[in-house]
């Protein structure tokens, strides 16, 4: 499956984990890219999601 076609099949919004395998970094540069606000994204209470409608930036 393409990245497309795997951005495309996910339903619901991605957590820190997923997008971590998907774009193939750590955890921790995920949190970077968040906290510098490179990767759209909201929360809910202390846990980090990303919603699937906000994956222009990749």
């Amino acid at each position: 499956m393409t990245l497309v076609e795997t951005i495309a099949a996910k339903k619901g919004a991605w957590k820190v984990e997923e997008l971590s395998q998907l774009i193939g970094c750590s955890t921790t540069k995920i949190y970077n890219l968040v906290d510098a606000r490179y990767i759209p994204h909201f929360r809910l209470g202390a846990m980090i999601r990303s919603s699937e409608s906000r994956h222009l930036w990749m």
